[in-house]
């Protein structure tokens, strides 16, 4: 699927003054649990926007909507209505072409890729409480490679907001995984990292998270957070990419006007390395950060953090990572998405420490109907590790840059086909890669 239903982390107060304060506390007072879901996935997805920076990851869940939810069940209703009435089902299937799938720069070899899945979410709103479960099976079938196998996604989530100073968020996912080895599709692994041999990679990866806002007064909020992550790979060549991951934060909210919050904090990440305990690590540094709604066509998010990480063999780099978003609508069916990431990123590569990253990138919305959507994309990643970066002591450097093309038609209102196309290619490497991808989903 590709709506994603993203971590549910607390929406922190900026979050809730951007949708409305008063229209959250309304849904919460009459009970209107359809509309409470809908909102609160999408306080969800605005603090997805913002998560890569404090360091949360964007694996996707896709997720469905749920229609009429009754806040509470009539006493006349059975346990089946009470379940129907806070149940989604979706399912979808997608057929993929790939022109070169272990991104070689010769010898290519192609493959379609069929795709199906079915998705169940239930949702269940009690009062000030809003607690689910979300469950995504996949099914991948490579022709020509005679691969297949089957993923899992599950995630557990409560939202507890008490109307008065304190909000409550946790959430629990566990994902298992598989993929065929070609270096750049593994999240974590470098781009320069790729492996010629073709094989099945196989991991397990659970992530915890929670996060509390407390309102001091009515500009200024505390918001601690603590997220725990444990990635084992389990394939035959999972050299230092199994990895245990602590990051908690602890920010100060201060809404300058309405919209416009800034928040300044500190954060501590703690990473472990099981087989290569020498890349094992901490860092430790301040944030400072803004968002702000200038219109309500323009929205602007930008985060600044500045730290030491300190590396088990003694290279201690200082850090300066810098994450910006901008969302601009100049006309009533036109958005633009820009961003920019740059920063030192922990590398998971046998012959590196870490890595400098580089990532602006840039996309187009256009409607071209109310039913058809256009979607046009452009990236661009450039990763260098150098000096005590690299164990080795070479220099390596590697850049990529990225084309994205795609339609979305809205059949019905719970039915959707889309017409993706990707072109990616290797300035370092010099290899081209070209994706197509014809797909449905559907609401049941």
């Amino acid at each position: 699927m590709t709506r994603r239903l993203p971590f549910m982390l607390s929406p922190s107060k900026h979050e809730r003054e951007r949708l409305g304060r008063s229209s959250f506390d309304k849904l919460r007072t009459n009970g209107d649990a359809a509309k409470l879901i809908a909102l609160a996935l999408s306080l969800i997805s605005l603090f997805l926007g913002s998560s890569q920076a404090w360091g949360v990851e964007r694996s996707p869940i896709p997720t469905v909507e749920i229609d009429d939810l009754p806040h509470e069940a009539d006493a006349s209703r059975t346990l089946l209505d009470y379940l129907r009435e806070r149940t989604q089902l979706g399912i979808g299937y997608r057929e993929t072409y790939n022109d070169n799938l272990f991104l070689q720069d010769n010898n290519k070899q192609d493959d379609w890729i069929s795709e199906s899945e079915a998705e169940i979410l239930f949702a269940d709103p009690k009062g000030a409480l809003l607690y689910g479960i979300d469950y995504e099976i996949n099914d991948f079938y490579y022709v020509n490679t005679r691969v297949n196998w089957i993923n899992h996604d599950l995630r557990v989530f409560a939202d507890l907001d008490q109307k008065t100073r304190l909000h409550y968020r946790l959430d629990s996912h566990l994902r298992t995984a598989h993929g065929l080895v070609f270096g750049a599709s593994q999240e974590g692994v470098d781009i320069v990292r790729r492996s010629a041999a073709a094989g099945v990679q196989a991991s397990m990866e659970y992530i915890e998270i929670g996060r509390i806002t407390y309102a001091l007064n009515n500009t200024n909020s505390l918001v601690p957070a603590i997220q725990y992550k444990i990635y084992d790979d389990r394939s035959a060549n999972d050299t230092d990419t199994d990895r245990r991951d602590l990051l908690a934060t602890l920010d100060m909210d201060h809404d300058l006007r309405p919209g416009w919050l800034v928040f300044t904090g500190l954060s501590f990440n703690d990473v472990t390395i099981p087989k290569n305990r020498s890349k094992d690590s901490h860092e430790s540094g301040g944030r400072l950060g803004t968002r702000y709604t200038l219109t309500e066509i323009s929205e602007l998010e930008a985060t600044l953090t500045l730290g030491r990480r300190e590396f088990k063999n003694g290279f201690s780099p200082t850090s300066i990572t810098f994450d910006g978003k901008w969302k601009y609508k100049p006309g009533p069916r036109t958005t633009l998405n820009l961003g920019f990431f740059d920063g030192n990123v922990p590398s998971f590569s046998s012959d590196r420490l870490q890595f400098h990253s580089t990532r602006p990138s840039g996309e187009l919305i256009y409607e071209l109907s109310p039913r058809t959507k256009l979607n046009l994309g452009a990236n661009y990643e450039r990763q260098q590790a150098k000096g005590g970066q690299v164990l080795s002591g070479s220099q390596l450097k590697a850049s990529r840059y990225g084309l994205t093309a795609g339609i979305e038609w809205q059949v019905r209102e719970q039915m959707k086909v889309t017409l993706d196309y990707k072109f990616n290619r290797s300035r370092t490497s010099d290899y081209t890669n070209q994706i197509w991808a014809l797909g449905f989903e559907a609401e049941l």
